[in-house]
């Protein structure tokens, strides 16, 4: 029996140092999330808001409204992409049990 511990314990360690290791990463992508996420929000909305206010602003102009709208579809689909990252980022954390603000200790 001792003759198989030894080695299969050797064997196993490596995978326990990848599993913190791994378990950092994601640690680290979830604050990197948490952080860009409400920065991106608020970059998009100031986005839209330009757009909107350019095609208020400028009526007269067909090229020019269509530049703003072409403004205001994108930031709409930007802060989608963004609000739908930051929201699968909380499910896997929620779901693999990882909590950003949790630090490792070795």
């Amino acid at each position: 029996m001792k003759k198989f511990i030894i080695p299969a314990s050797v064997l196993l360690l490596p995978g326990v140092a990848f599993a913190a290791a791994l378990r950092d990463v994601f640690n680290g992508l979830g604050r990197a999330v948490d952080t860009a996420a409400p920065v991106a929000v608020a970059l998009g909305v100031l986005y839209f808001f330009w757009g909107l206010a350019s095609y208020i602003f400028i009526p007269d102009d067909p090229e020019k409204r269509e530049h703003s709208r072409n403004i205001m579809i994108w930031a709409v689909i930007a802060l989608f992409l963004v609000i739908f990252v930051w929201g699968l980022a909380r499910v896997l954390e929620n779901t693999l049990g990882i909590n950003p603000s949790e630090t490792t200790t070795r």
